[in-house]
């Protein structure tokens, strides 16, 4: 993975996730890395294709996430970016509610291939809490190789449309 900007392909992933991914309000770092439009786009689960995700530009390092159900009027509305820690990619992912501080949910994820993308959560069972993103940072840079640090659920979405 040495183009960070494939790394933007697991946006849509982690709402497919089924457990409750760790929890934190600090992100791991600012938003630096641009997005890539060619990885704008429609996602699904290929076995749960209940719903689907339209990722599109909110800024030049930004994703919005209109996370659908197949059957329902309803939306949700994330937004994510892209870190590195090591030469692993995270994705800072919050649902967008007006008025409210964000709750940053962590994942890592790999680029299978240029339609096909891995996401794992980091585990809920983590409780430590962090007042800055250079703690964060410290932190999953420190603990990112233990057994104990990613769920054991992992997501897979493929892309359906652009």
């Amino acid at each position: 993975m040495k183009n960070p900007l494939l790394y933007i392909l697991a946006l849509p992933a982690c709402f497919m996730l089924a457990g409750c991914p760790y929890e934190s309000a600090v992100p791991l770092d600012p938003p630096l890395i641009k997005i890539n439009s060619a990885l704008l786009g429609k996602w699904q689960d290929p076995i749960d294709t209940s719903k689907y995700y339209d990722v599109s530009e909110q800024s030049i390092f930004t994703y919005k996430i209109i996370e659908k159900l197949k059957d329902e009027p309803e939306s949700k509305q994330y937004l994510a970016y892209v870190s590195k820690v090591n030469e692993s990619a995270f994705l800072n992912l919050w649902e967008d509610i007006p008025g409210e501080d964000p709750k940053y949910l962590l994942y890592k994820f790999e680029i299978r291939n240029a339609n096909s993308l891995l996401l794992i959560e980091v585990s809920e069972n983590i409780d430590e809490q962090f007042s800055s993103s250079d703690q964060l940072k410290s932190f999953v840079r420190g603990n990112m190789a233990n057994s104990y640090f990613f769920s054991k659920t992992e997501t897979e979405l493929v892309r359906v449309g652009k």
